[in-house]
C-alpha cells in the first residue's frame, strides 16, 4: 500500500517526496484499508503559517497529479483545517483558498472540509456576559460552495447529545446552509498507519488526535 509523504515549505517549494509500501494489508483498518493515501504536508511546526500553502498543495493536486482533470489520480481531498472566516477580508465564500477549492472541486474531485471549532464563545449581554453557542461561525475554506463541510457531533451519543458545543454554526456569512454533514467528533483516537509492527500495539494505540480530532498539518 504506498504512502507518498508530501511536504510543502513556506516558500511554497515542494521539499521531499517519501516511498513507503506496506504489504501487509491485514495490519491496516479501517473504511477504506486498502486506498491509496497521498499525504502533503502544509503547515510547519512554528507559530505562523500561510494558507498559501495549502492552496499550493490543491494547485499541485489538480495540476500535477491529476492533470486538471484530465487523469483523476486524487479522487478526493480531506482538509482537517482552517481559520476563522472574517468579512473585512472577502466575501463569504470567495477568498483566494475556498476559490481553490472550488476550482479543484468543478475539476473533479471530492473536497471535504472541517467546519471549525469555533461555534462557542461569549455573548456581552444585561446584565452580564454569557458563554452560548455561536452562529456564523463557519471557518474558511469550509465556506467554499462546492466543498463538503463537517461538523462534529458528539463522539459516544451523537444522536442524544447532538453536534458538539465547540462545533462551528452556520448559516455562512451569505446565508448558506452550513456544515453540510455531521459526524463524531472531540478528543478521540483515530486509525492511522503504523509504519512497523509492534508487539504492544493493542496497548499503544495510535496518537490522540488533537483540537476536535482533526490530525493538524496535512492534506489528505
Amino acid at each position: 500500500m504506498p504512502y507518498v509523504g508530501q511536504n510543502v515549505s513556506t516558500d511554497l517549494v515542494i521539499e521531499q517526496v517519501q516511498l513507503r509500501t506496506d504489504v501487509d494489508a491485514e495490519r491496516l483498518a479501517g473504511v477504506a484499508p486498502r486506498c491509496k493515501l497521498v499525504s502533503l504536508r502544509v503547515l510547519g511546526d512554528g507559530p505562523e503559517n500561510y494558507s498559501s500553502n495549502v492552496m499550493r498543495a490543491l494547485q499541485y493536486i489538480r495540476e500535477e497529479l491529476n492533470g486538471n482533470g484530465k487523469l483523476l489520480r486524487v479522487h478526493g481531498v480531506n482538509l482537517s483545517l482552517g481559520y476563522e472566516f472574517n468579512a473585512k477580508w472577502f466575501a463569504c465564500g470567495q477568498s483566494p483558498i475556498c476559490v481553490e477549492v472550488d476550482r479543484l472541486v468543478r475539476s473533479g474531485v471530492v473536497v471535504v472540509v472541517a467546519a471549525g471549532n469555533t461555534g462557542y464563545g461569549v455573548l456581552r449581554a444585561l446584565p452580564r456576559d454569557t458563554n452560548t453557542g455561536l452562529s456564523l461561525t463557519i471557518n474558511d475554506p469550509g465556506n467554499a460552495a462546492l466543498a463538503i463541510t463537517v461538523g462534529a457531533t458528539h463522539r459516544d451519543s451523537p444522536h442524544t447529545y447532538g453536534i458538539s458545543y465547540f462545533s462551528s454554526k452556520g448559516p455562512t456569512g451569505d446565508g448558506r446552509q452550513k456544515p453540510d454533514l455531521v459526524a463524531p467528533g472531540g478528543a478521540h483516537h483515530v486509525v492511522c498507519h503504523r509504519p512497523k509492527a509492534r508487539p504492544d500495539a493493542r496497548e499503544n494505540p495510535c496518537k490522540r488526535a488533537a483540537d476536535g480530532g482533526q490530525s493538524p498539518g496535512y492534506v489528505h
